[in-house]
């Protein structure tokens, strides 16, 4: 009875993300794939002590949103997000 099973590939519900500061310190953060992505964001923000307004997060160079899930955005286990403080005007 040997080859005919199908394989699934297994993903995990939950996987770490390397948040990289622009001061280089890198944050890891356990997400769920279809959890939004405004939960780590304000997980980032508390831990760190700078509100999650002024903070910009970005993936492969592309601005992430809230309403953002990890599976949408093809996110891994061990993707770096890098993070950046706006500049406020003033």
């Amino acid at each position: 009875m040997g080859g005919d099973h199908m394989t699934v590939e297994y993903k995990a519900e939950f996987i770490n993300l390397k948040v990289l500061a622009e001061d280089r310190s890198i944050v890891i953060c356990q997400v769920r794939r279809r959890t939004l992505l405004r939960n780590m964001m304000m997980k980032y923000s508390q831990q760190v002590g700078i509100p999650a307004n002024l903070l910009l997060f970005r993936f492969d160079g592309k601005p992430i949103n809230g309403t953002d899930r990890p599976f949408m955005l093809g996110l891994e286990e061990g993707d770096m997000i890098e993070v950046y403080r706006q500049q406020t005007a003033g």
